[in-house]
């Protein structure tokens, strides 16, 4: 799913913002670039460790990449990364949605906190 604030690419790799989402003609992201807004044909950015620092996650390559939050966490398993939801001790008690991109990532956080996940860095 497409939301407000999620961050794509832009055919020449440049970073966009989301700024709103038509859906007529078919799922039209219309997203802000250095200037005014534009309709851009884009592609979803591939969740990676080095973004999950951008994030200001912090962990190891193959195992539980920590975030702001008690309670949100993501965990990656045989190079697929998982959205972890965390009992009050910090143990993982769920992992189950799989998180391919970048705004899979951003959207999974904002339902966990209720908050949009920001760069950092």
């Amino acid at each position: 799913m497409i939301t407000i604030g999620n961050y794509f690419e832009d055919k020449e790799g440049r970073l966009c913002v989301v700024e709103a989402v038509s859906k007529y003609p078919e799922d039209t992201i219309i997203a802000a670039k250095d200037g005014p807004l534009t309709t851009l044909p884009t592609k979803p950015i591939k969740l990676t460790t080095d973004w999950l620092k951008r994030f200001d996650f912090s962990g190891r390559k193959d195992f539980m990449w920590i975030s702001r939050l008690d309670n949100f966490a993501v965990q990656i398993v045989n190079g697929k990364v998982y959205a972890a939801f965390l009992d009050k001790g910090g143990v993982i008690y769920r992992s189950v949605v799989h998180l391919e991109y970048v705004h899979d990532l951003q959207n999974a956080y904002q339902v966990a906190s209720g908050e949009s996940l920001k760069l950092v860095k």
